[in-house]
């Protein structure tokens, strides 16, 4: 699916498909056709001879592929008669000797059975290329004399093939071309193609976006001219698809502002309504802030005063304990009753809680009297001694402070 979307991006579902050919009076006409890709299926939508250039011209859309097939007078086409494994440039040097490459462009491709090869100069083909980059047309492949015929030739039944220029004799027995000549036919013939018909007229350029949709393997000195036709037209309906995307975007960004706007209009109104009540509330809260603000203060200077405070009593303690002391916990203002989730939390103020265990009772008590000797020790009262072993007791004593 992802691959089927980018080839949409890249291309589309619409091809032109141009067929530029000589009459006998050695003038150039032009047979245009429009297909349209639906689903599995190729419809044809328009089609049109031309023996006007300027004229074909402004029939073409600059944002659809075209394929062209060159049948111009100038062009040579030969059946070869070498073996299947000469291909490319030794080909053409097989049945064209002494050409020269620089000045050519050459095409071998398979018509059933048999090799053709079709020869141009660089510059008729050059000449309308540069014509249609005039008007901003980049065509995306290219078919010289026979060569647009090698996707289609297979899907026709019949043993006569006529086009616009030439006439092929076919051996459907052997699949192979009996006869390969002029022919400057008027006959208005009709091919099916799986369903489709197509006149003789426009056979060539059918065959054009055919070969351009399944490519048929053929060697060309053409690839490096159209890869960069397909690049540049790649580049330009990317180009194109964005700016509509952008537009279109811009759109529906500006439309979605303008919906949200109107939506919220009513909505600032009665705000706007609210300001009055907002000025008053906002002189309240500017009045509570700065009391808080106040609050906070003189809990800081009570924090630091109290942690400066704690700080001094432990090291009291600590500075007075004999070696046979160990102590376990000290809890600065512990709780006065069990924390409940709907009651307030209540702390034993200016208390300090002291567990541990002593290993000498003597000791043990003459600390306990050492610290009722300190100023800010108001009392001391033992809520817990337990005699765990022999030569261990573990206490808990709760000694009051100055504020």
């Amino acid at each position: 699916m992802f691959g089927n979307f980018l080839k949409y991006i890249q291309t589309g579902s619409s091809f032109q498909g141009l067929e530029v050919f000589s009459t006998s009076d050695r003038s150039h006409h032009y047979a245009l056709i429009l297909i349209r890709k639906k689903k599995n299926e190729l419809v044809m939508e328009q089609q049109m001879v031309y023996e006007d250039w300027d004229t074909m011209v402004r029939s073409l859309k600059s944002n659809l592929p075209l394929c062209i097939a060159f049948s111009l007078e100038e062009i040579i086409t030969k059946k070869t008669d070498a073996e299947k494994r000469v291909e490319g440039e030794a080909l053409v040097n097989h049945m064209f000797p002494n050409i020269n490459f620089d000045t050519i462009f050459f095409e071998t491709y398979p018509l059933l059975e048999d090799t053709h090869i079709s020869i141009s100069k660089k510059k008729s083909v050059l000449e309308y290329l540069e014509q249609l980059e005039k008007v901003n047309i980049k065509p995306v492949s290219l078919f010289l004399g026979c060569s647009a015929l090698a996707a289609i030739i297979p899907y026709i039944t019949n043993s006569t093939i006529g086009t616009n220029t030439f006439s092929l004799g076919i051996d459907r027995s052997t699949k192979k071309i009996t006869s390969l000549h002029a022919s400057d036919s008027s006959l208005d013939l009709v091919y099916e193609l799986n369903g489709l018909a197509i006149k003789s007229q426009f056979l060539m350029a059918f065959g054009a976006i055919l070969g351009y949709l399944s490519p048929v393997a053929k060697n060309s000195n053409l690839s490096g001219l159209l890869n960069l036709l397909q690049t540049d037209f790649t580049n330009k309906r990317l180009f194109s698809l964005l700016v509509r995307f952008s537009l279109f975007l811009i759109l529906g960004v500006l439309m979605a502002n303008f919906l949200v706007f109107n939506h919220y209009f009513k909505k600032v109104q009665k705000l706007q309504e609210l300001t009055s009540i907002t000025e008053n509330n906002r002189e309240i809260y500017q009045g509570l802030l700065g009391k808080v603000t106040a609050k906070e203060e003189r809990l800081k200077t009570i924090v630091s005063h109290s942690s400066s405070k704690v700080s001094y009593y432990l090291d009291e303690l600590a500075s007075r304990i004999p070696g046979t002391i160990r102590l376990e916990q000290l809890i600065y203002q512990p709780l006065a009753t069990p924390v409940r989730e709907t009651k307030p939390i209540v702390l034993e103020k200016n208390k300090i809680k002291v567990i541990g265990t002593t290993q000498d009772h003597v000791s043990f008590s003459g600390w306990i009297e050492a610290l009722e000797e300190l100023p800010w020790i108001h009392s001391i009262q033992t809520v817990d001694f337990d005699y765990e072993k022999s030569n261990r007791t573990r206490f808990g004593i709760e000694i009051s402070c100055d504020e």
